[in-house]
Formats: structure tokens, sequence, C-alpha cells
């Protein structure tokens, strides 16, 4: 079911442009921004593909053990490629903004939770203690700010 998910995120996001809907704001601002979060978005997600090099993978491998990657932008997040691939689906609501945009984007998310709870058991299973002392010093999606 979550690759069906998957398909409809990427499906919709590819549609988008041919799907008109009712807009809410467009102009320069938003076509500015949209582009910069997009060209951002890829930006940091070929930095999370090469910061993982040969641990990266489509899904989780249970037979597989893969090193616990911590350098790159997994040094601050857990989950930069969803956190990345979040930003460019709010460029293209910004370059696009549409109903079917925005369902696009909160769809993304909701996939992505259920898709991370999965994936932190496996690698928690998998690195114990050091993937916990990882988990209490990192965000999930965005960095952990520490209180003062």
């Amino acid at each position: 079911m979550l690759w069906a998910g998957w398909a409809l995120v990427s499906l919709g996001w590819a549609l988008a442009p041919f799907i008109r809907t009712r807009h809410y704001f467009e102009g320069p601002v938003s076509s500015g921004a949209g582009s910069v979060l997009i060209l951002a978005g890829l930006a940091g997600t070929f930095w999370a593909h090469a910061s993982m090099g040969d641990a990266w993978r489509i899904g989780v491998r249970r037979e597989e053990k893969t090193p616990l990657i911590t350098g790159g932008p997994y040094r601050f997040i857990r989950h930069p490629l969803y956190s990345f691939q979040w930003v460019i689906l709010l460029g293209v609501f910004l370059l696009e903004p549409s109903l079917v945009t925005l369902f696009i984007l909160f769809f993304h998310r909701l996939l992505v939770a259920f898709k991370m709870k999965d994936e932190e058991q496996h690698m928690g299973s998998l690195h114990g203690p050091l993937y916990k002392e990882y988990t209490a010093r990192t965000g999930a999606l965005l960095p952990k700010f520490k209180r003062a």
C-alpha cells in the first residue's frame, strides 16, 4: 500500500501543472520562492545520496547490515532525503499553488511517517545503543536544537 501511495504522490507531482484548479496566490514572489526551494531540495537530495554512498537502499532490507551514516546532512537529521523531498514538493506547491499540490504535499508527509517508523525500528535493531544515542542528538526531519 505504501508503494501505491508513493506512486500517487509522484503521479500527482508530475501531473500538477496540467490539473488546473483554483489558484489562491500566484506571482513572481511565489514562483521565485518555489524555484529556489526546488533547487535547494534537489541539491540537498544529491548531498544526502552522496553522504550515504553504498549504504543507500530503496526500502529496508532486513537481511543486510548497513553502516550507520552520521555524516553530511545525517549529522543533523536522520531522514534528510524525506526532508528534502518535502522542500521540493513545497516548491512545487508555490510554483503551482492548488488544492492538488497542497494535497500532495501533506499526503507525502503522511507516507513518510509510516516509512520512517519502519526504518527507525530496523536501524534500532541493527545498531542498538549506537542508534539510540544518534536519535537522542538528531531530529527525525528537522535538526534538533538544544535548549538554553
